[in-house]
C-alpha cells in the first residue's frame, strides 16, 4: 500500500514473498468514493489501509480539503487546522492514523500534519520558524511518519527527509541522517514500511536536477552503511528518479531515467540489492509483489510473479460500472485493494476503490449533485 506497511509482515526470500494471483483471474468490484459537499465534483485517492479506509482530498466550494472514506460513513472531511487554506491526506495506517500536509494562508508556507480521532496535530520541528515548508507523506503500524521539510542552510534552502514518532507528546520531527555530500545534503522521505525503512531520493550536488532514488536502514548504526542508492537502471542517460513505494521486504519502486524500476534486496533486511526495470510507471507494491501505478494515461498493475500487466479500466467489472476511464492507481494494500483517481459514468473525476473478490457490502449513496455531498464538519 502507497507509502506504508500498515501490519507486520514476517519477512521471507523474494521468491516467496512475491507471489500474487493473475487479476484476469479475479473478479473485481468498483466504487465510487464521491466527494464533498459544496463544490465542484473532485476528488482524489492517495492511500489506504488494510480495512479498505481510503484518504486523499476533495474539493469544496471554499478549498481542497483533506478526507477519509469508510465503507459504513461514505466520504468525511477532516478538519483544516485554523490558519490554513487547503489539506490533502496522503497516508493511513490500520490505527486510523492518518498523514498528510496542510497549505497556509500564507504564501509559500505548508505544513506536516496528522490526523488522530478526528482532530488535526502538526508535525513539530525544532528551529521555530525555520522550517517554513513540510510534508507528511506515509506513516507505519506503529505510528512512525516520513516526509519532507525545507529548512535555510546558509545563503541556501534544502529539502531534507525526516522520521517523527506520532506516539511521543513531546518529540520533534529529525532529520533521518546527514545525508552524504554528494546527495546535496537535501532529501525526500516517500516511503516507510513496518520496520521502520525509509524510501526517497535526494538531490545530487554533481548533477544539476538529477536526484538519486535511496533506502535509508533504522537498524544499521553506521551513517555511512545505513543509507544506499537504489533504483539505478543501466544505460540510463539522465541518471535521475524517486523512490515511491515499498513493502516489508523491503522491495521498492520508483523511477529512474524516466523508466519505472523494483528494487530487491539481496537479502531480507538488507540496504544493497538489484535493480530491474518494470513495464509501468509505479507508485506503490504490496507484499504479494503487485505493483501499481500508471502507463500511457491509464490505471495499470503489474504482477511481478505472473509477469502480467493489468489495464485496470478496461476491467469487465469497471466498464459494466460505467466508468469512462480509470487514470491513475496510486496505492494497493495487502488484499490487492487498489485505489486512484478516474472518470465515472457522469464524467465527474473520482477517487475509486477497486477490490477483488465477492461484491462488498453497500456503501452510503453517491448523493445526486442537486443535493449536499459528503460531509463538511469541522
Amino acid at each position: 500500500m502507497k507509502t506504508n506497511r500498515n501490519s507486520r509482515t514476517v519477512l521471507c526470500a523474494a521468491a516467496c514473498l512475491l507471489m500474487g494471483m493473475p487479476a484476469a483471474a479475479l473478479a473485481w468490484t468498483i466504487e465510487d468514493l464521491g466527494d464533498l459537499a459544496g463544490g465542484p465534483s473532485f476528488s482524489e485517492a492517495y492511500g489506504l489501509n488494510e480495512a479498505g479506509d481510503v484518504v486523499g482530498y476533495a474539493a469544496t466550494a471554499v478549498a481542497n480539503e483533506a478526507f477519509v472514506w469508510k465503507r459504513a460513513t461514505g466520504m468525511s472531511l477532516l478538519a483544516r487546522p485554523a490558519g490554513f487554506a487547503s489539506c490533502r491526506a496522503n497516508a493511513i495506517n490500520d490505527g486510523g492514523l492518518v498523514a498528510g500536509k496542510c497549505d497556509s494562508t500564507l504564501p509559500g508556507k505548508r505544513s506536516a500534519v496528522i490526523w488522530q480521532g478526528g482532530q488535526a496535530r502538526k508535525v513539530p520541528f525544532g528551529g521555530g520558524d525555520a522550517v517554513s515548508n513540510s510534508a507528511a507523506l506515509a506513516v507505519n503500524a506503529q505510528g512512525e511518519v516520513a516526509g519532507t521539510y525545507r529548512e535555510p542552510q546558509g545563503t541556501t534552502t534544502l529539502d531534507q527527509a525526516f522520521t517523527w514518532d506520532s506516539r511521543t507528546a513531546t518529540g520533534m520531527a529529525r532529520t533521518i541522517m546527514s545525508l552524504p555530500a554528494d546527495k546535496g545534503g537535501s532529501g525526500r522521505g516517500a516511503a516507510i514500511n513496518a520496520e521502520g525503512y525509509i524510501a526517497g531520493n535526494a538531490m545530487q550536488n554533481a548533477a544539476p536536477n538529477a536526484h538519486q532514488p535511496w533506502l535509508w536502514s533504522p537498524t544499521i548504526a553506521e551513517p555511512a552503511d545505513a543509507i544506499n542508492a537504489v533504483g539505478s537502471l543501466p544505460d540510463a542517460s539522465a541518471r535521475s528518479g524517486e523512490a515511491r513505494g515499498m513493502n516489508d521486504l523491503p522491495n521498492v519502486v520508483g523511477v529512474y531515467d524516466g523508466r519505472g524500476f523494483l528494487w530487491t534486496p539481496r537479502v531480507p533486511g538488507a540496504t544493497t540489492g538489484s535493480n530491474m526495470p518494470l513495464p509501468i510507471d509505479p507508485y506503490d507494491i504490496n507484499n504479494r509483489g503487485q505493483v501499481v501505478g500508471v502507463s500511457q494515461g491509464k490505471a495499470k498493475m503489474y504482477d511481478v510473479a505472473a509477469n502480467t500487466v493489468t489495464d485496470l479500466g478496461s476491467l469487465p467489472e469497471v466498464s459494466a460500472a460505467g466508468w469512462r476511464a480509470l487514470s491513475m492507481a496510486r496505492a494497493i494494500n495487502d488484499k490487492g485493494q487498489i485505489v486512484g483517481t478516474g472518470v465515472n459514468a457522469a464524467g465527474e473525476v473520482h477517487a475509486y476503490l477497486l477490490s477483488p473478490g465477492p461484491t462488498p457490502p453497500p456503501q452510503p449513496p453517491v448523493p445526486a449533485r442537486s443535493r449536499a455531498r459528503g460531509s463538511a464538519v469541522r
